[in-house]
């Protein structure tokens, strides 16, 4: 799953991805993250961090649409 994809993933599922002083930090309504989603975001963590801190340093529902 490519980085844009599973962030709009995350993103619809109310889950926050942001970047704080390089490490990522995620945070989603409880059971909101299934297993493969906590595998992509993984081993994404350095796309995901590059990708939020070249744009903005978070991204959420709101911020796709």
């Amino acid at each position: 799953m490519g980085v844009e994809k599973l962030l709009v993933e995350l993103a619809e599922l109310g889950v926050k991805v942001s970047v704080d002083e390089g490490k990522l930090k995620v945070k989603a309504p409880k059971g909101a993250i299934s297993k493969e989603l906590q595998q992509g975001i993984a081993q994404n963590k350095a796309a995901i961090i590059a990708e939020l801190s070249g744009s903005s340093s978070s991204l959420s529902a709101s911020s796709i649409e």
